[in-house]
């Protein structure tokens, strides 16, 4: 038997507008990044038996620059992984 104290639950109160839905605005695409890159580095096992963590941290960061570089980049500038 499960037990517990607490107020009773209120029915919720009716919406007295309807909701409105905002305006959607077409999203330009991103610039593409452009002049010296901006380089990440990383340290990540990639032999040995922890090689599998290395890889899927490996590819991780690297879609998230993929992101960041659709995006526009950093200030407009393009990101590099450095393993």
């Amino acid at each position: 038997m499960i037990v517990s104290c607490g107020p009773t639950a209120q029915p919720p109160a009716e919406a007295t507008q309807a909701p409105v839905e905002a305006p959607t605005q077409a999203s330009e695409p991103a610039a593409a990044p452009s002049g010296e890159a901006i380089l990440f580095g990383m340290v990540a096992p990639m032999t040995g038996d922890a090689a599998d963590y290395g890889v899927q941290l490996e590819t991780g960061v690297q879609l998230a620059i993929d992101e960041i570089n659709a995006a526009g980049g950093i200030d407009g500038r393009p990101v590099e992984l450095e393993i």
